[in-house]
């Protein structure tokens, strides 16, 4: 399915590594900026960490290919970079 697209390793914290992470473009909600926050991971000792990561340029136009063509508007992807 073009608008499902899993996740490279590398893209995801060292403890969600190994297993499976999708996009899927077909599944876009609205959310205020100030309700996103970045990584939460918890420690062995219980304490939480938190963590930020970005995506590389290749792996970030997917996930845009993946929402375009999830909202039926994948003829719009030539015009990404």
């Amino acid at each position: 399915m073009k608008h499902h697209h899993c996740l490279s390793d590398i893209s995801l914290p060292q403890q969600w590594r190994g297993r499976d992470s999708w996009v899927k473009g077909d599944m876009v909600i609205t959310v205020r900026h100030d309700r996103l926050d970045r990584i939460k991971i918890k420690e062995a000792n219980g304490k939480r960490r938190y963590i930020t990561l970005r995506l590389g340029v290749d792996e970030l136009r997917k996930v845009r290919v993946c929402v375009l063509e999830g909202l039926h508007l994948g003829y719009l992807t030539k015009h990404l970079k």
